[in-house]
Protein backbone atom coordinates (compact mmCIF):
# COMPACT_ATOMS: atom_id res chain seq x y z
CA UNK A 1 0.00 0.00 0.00
CA UNK A 2 2.72 2.44 1.33
CA UNK A 3 4.24 2.18 -2.38
CA UNK A 4 0.80 2.95 -4.32
CA UNK A 5 0.02 5.76 -1.97
CA UNK A 6 3.31 7.20 -2.96
CA UNK A 7 2.43 7.19 -6.79
CA UNK A 8 -0.64 8.76 -6.38
CA UNK A 9 1.20 11.59 -4.43
CA UNK A 10 3.83 11.82 -7.54
CA UNK A 11 2.15 14.67 -9.25
CA UNK A 12 2.23 12.28 -12.67
CA UNK A 13 -1.55 12.26 -13.85
CA UNK A 14 -0.80 8.36 -15.74
CA UNK A 15 1.51 6.92 -12.63
CA UNK A 16 -1.23 8.36 -10.25
CA UNK A 17 -4.52 7.28 -12.37
CA UNK A 18 -3.22 4.08 -12.49
CA UNK A 19 -1.65 3.33 -8.65
CA UNK A 20 -5.26 4.70 -7.71
CA UNK A 21 -7.29 2.29 -9.77
CA UNK A 22 -4.98 -0.68 -8.30
CA UNK A 23 -5.59 0.43 -4.87
CA UNK A 24 -9.09 0.66 -5.82
CA UNK A 25 -9.20 -3.18 -6.22
CA UNK A 26 -7.61 -3.87 -3.16
CA UNK A 27 -9.62 -1.30 -0.58
CA UNK A 28 -12.85 -1.31 -2.44
CA UNK A 29 -13.55 -4.09 -4.66
CA UNK A 30 -15.87 -4.41 -6.88
CA UNK A 31 -17.50 -1.02 -5.42
CA UNK A 32 -19.18 -2.86 -2.51
CA UNK A 33 -16.62 -4.85 -0.32
CA UNK A 34 -13.76 -3.07 1.72
CA UNK A 35 -10.81 -5.05 2.08
CA UNK A 36 -8.94 -5.23 5.99
CA UNK A 37 -6.43 -2.54 4.94
CA UNK A 38 -9.26 0.13 4.43
CA UNK A 39 -9.41 1.45 7.79
CA UNK A 40 -5.48 2.03 7.35
CA UNK A 41 -5.79 3.37 4.40
CA UNK A 42 -8.71 6.22 4.66
CA UNK A 43 -6.38 9.13 6.24
CA UNK A 44 -3.55 8.58 3.65
CA UNK A 45 -5.96 9.45 0.69
CA UNK A 46 -7.87 12.21 2.31
CA UNK A 47 -4.40 13.80 3.02
CA UNK A 48 -3.98 13.52 -0.52
CA UNK A 49 -6.86 14.46 -2.00
CA UNK A 50 -6.20 17.88 0.02
CA UNK A 51 -2.85 18.44 -1.71
CA UNK A 52 -3.29 20.82 -5.04
CA UNK A 53 -0.16 18.76 -6.13
CA UNK A 54 -2.32 15.46 -7.08
CA UNK A 55 -3.51 15.09 -9.87
CA UNK A 56 -6.25 12.84 -9.34
CA UNK A 57 -7.69 14.50 -6.44
CA UNK A 58 -11.75 14.08 -7.46
CA UNK A 59 -10.88 10.45 -8.46
CA UNK A 60 -9.56 10.36 -4.67
CA UNK A 61 -13.31 11.65 -3.36
CA UNK A 62 -15.44 9.10 -4.95
CA UNK A 63 -13.07 6.44 -4.24
CA UNK A 64 -13.36 7.40 -0.52
CA UNK A 65 -17.45 7.70 -1.34
CA UNK A 66 -17.36 4.37 -2.55
CA UNK A 67 -15.66 3.42 0.96
CA UNK A 68 -17.96 5.09 3.36
CA UNK A 69 -21.28 4.11 1.24
CA UNK A 70 -20.01 -0.06 1.68
CA UNK A 71 -22.63 -2.52 2.68
CA UNK A 72 -20.28 -5.07 3.02
CA UNK A 73 -17.47 -5.10 4.96
CA UNK A 74 -14.37 -8.36 4.50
Amino acid sequence: MPRLLERIASGDPDTARSALDDLRKRVCQYGFVVEQATAATVPFLWELAQRPHVSCRARIIRLLENIAGARQWE
